[in-house]
């Protein structure tokens, strides 16, 4: 269910603060998540310009393909 955070937290996908008014989804069995954390996925940005999509295992979404996460 998406709501307004009507108390401060951590996000359980990112583990970044929830403030109090953010835009969260919210369930009694997963806890809170920030609307845009709902994938699990997080943008690993390169000093090159490269970017890299990993879950919430920290795993690369492709993985093991490249042989990076193993």
């Amino acid at each position: 269910m998406t709501m307004i955070s009507k108390y401060s937290g951590t996000c359980r996908d990112c583990g970044e603060k929830i403030n109090k008014g953010d835009r969260i989804n919210w369930s009694r069995a997963t806890g809170a998540v920030h609307e845009n954390c709902e994938s699990g996925s997080m943008v690993i940005r390169f000093s090159s310009g490269a970017e890299i999509y990993r879950n919430r295992k920290g795993r690369c979404e492709d993985a093991p393909c490249c042989g990076c996460c193993s």
